[in-house]
């Protein structure tokens, strides 16, 4: 008991920690779609969906006038699935092992030895994950990462969503198509986990009743 205690001290301490570190991912959330609602889980399991209205270094504002310190965030996401995650406050090799690039989607990792590379996700197990990169597949031991970043497309508004699948024939007239096809300002980097924090593998799960919707 005095054992397991200890351990979420040193975790909490750790993650307060890394709350107060400078995070570029985190003040990028400032600029993604303002129209939309996203999901917020906070580190006592509790969910809330909303629309971002501020983002401070230490803060976010909602829409509702509620605001949600950064070190009590754990996922603010698109849905509960790692693969829409826009913002992770905990080091998960679960999340990484859940995303899916897609397209021009990647995972960008970080070695412990100082050398960066990146390519999207063949697959992860518990002690590895597999990269594929200029046509290649690269196997990289776990034990050997220092951080994976994932390097998702930004949202995009309901009406965009709704133009694409309603009048795809339509869809070149939109600016925001253009973006996401050419990749200007298209693509954002969420860190999903850091070798030099304790691991928070739990499931993205609310304790509270949420709509989905």
């Amino acid at each position: 008991m005095a054992r397991s205690s200890l351990a979420l001290r040193l975790i909490a301490f750790s993650l307060c920690l890394r709350a107060t570190e400078p995070d570029p991912g985190w003040l990028k959330l400032g600029a993604i779609e303002r129209s939309n609602t996203y999901f917020f889980i906070l580190r006592n399991g509790t969910c809330q969906r909303d629309r971002i209205q501020n983002v401070q270094p230490d803060k976010i504002e909602l829409a509702s006038g509620k605001g949600l310190m950064r070190s009590d965030l754990i996922y603010i996401g698109e849905s509960l699935s790692a693969h829409d995650v826009l913002y992770s406050g905990r080091s998960s090799w679960v999340d990484v092992k859940n995303v899916r690039t897609v397209m021009t989607e990647s995972l960008e990792i970080r070695l412990k030895s100082g050398r960066s590379l990146s390519g999207s996700l063949v697959r992860a197990s518990d002690s590895d994950l597999s990269l594929r990169r200029f046509g290649r597949s690269i196997k990289i031991p776990k034990l050997e990462i220092a951080q994976v970043n994932y390097v998702r497309f930004k949202p995009v508004s309901e009406r965009h969503k709704y133009l694409a699948q309603e009048a795809p024939e339509l869809e070149f007239l939109d600016p925001k198509w253009w973006q996401y096809l050419l990749r200007v300002d298209a693509l954002q980097s969420v860190r999903i986990y850091d070798a030099a924090i304790p691991e928070d593998n739990s499931p993205l799960a609310c304790s509270n009743v949420i709509s989905q919707k």
